[in-house]
């Protein structure tokens, strides 16, 4: 009996790790089927299957576990997605501390909560969804250094990473002069 499977998602260029969870699954010569195309287990226990993913179109199909003999009653959903592409994103440059707004440009950004990935820091979700070209989000709190940024609707498969840098908190603490004509034109020293 198939319970559920993690991810529920993944490219259709196929090669997503997924497992799936149940109970009485077959150890030895099991598979997942996704739709009609069989795969072999990378892991099998009597309550999961870890299988990959074969190629597909966009689409969601049915994937039960059995052997080559016989397969689940019952089967779980799997949906086949065009993987995200990222493009640009402003500002490249963010400061250490947490909540600065940057818009991430790209193609295929699906309405579901999108999932950041900056270098090694733990991923985080998205706080809104624009469009299928357009992401906003805001930063966690970083260490300086140059990182790859990357986007998953998943949390498992992550897009081509472009770079973002992170800076050092700027702190203004004083300008001279602190009043100036409203025409312009004057010099200030901050």
């Amino acid at each position: 009996i198939v319970f559920s499977i993690s991810p529920s998602s993944g490219p259709v260029a196929g090669g997503s790790v997924v497992t799936v969870s149940g109970i009485n699954f077959a150890v030895f010569n099991a598979t997942c089927r996704f739709g009609s195309t069989a795969v072999i287990e990378i892991e099998a226990t009597p309550t999961s299957l870890v299988c990959k993913s074969p190629p597909s179109e966009p689409s969601t199909i049915s994937v039960d576990v059995g052997t080559s003999l016989s397969y689940s009653r019952n089967s779980v959903k799997f949906n086949y997605i065009i993987v995200p592409s990222i493009f640009s994103i402003y500002p490249s440059v963010v400061p250490t501390s947490s909540g600065s707004v940057v818009t991430v440009y790209g193609s295929s950004f699906v309405p579901s909560q999108m999932i950041c990935k900056i270098g090694a820091f733990e991923p985080f979700a998205i706080s809104f969804f624009v469009s299928s070209t357009t992401l906003i989000l805001e930063t966690p709190i970083m260490l300086p250094g140059t990182y790859d940024f990357a986007v998953s609707y998943n949390g498992a498969d992550f897009t081509a990473a472009i770079s973002i840098i992170v800076i050092e908190d700027v702190n203004a603490t004083q300008c001279h002069p602190s009043i100036a004509s409203i025409r312009g034109g004057t010099s200030v020293s901050v």
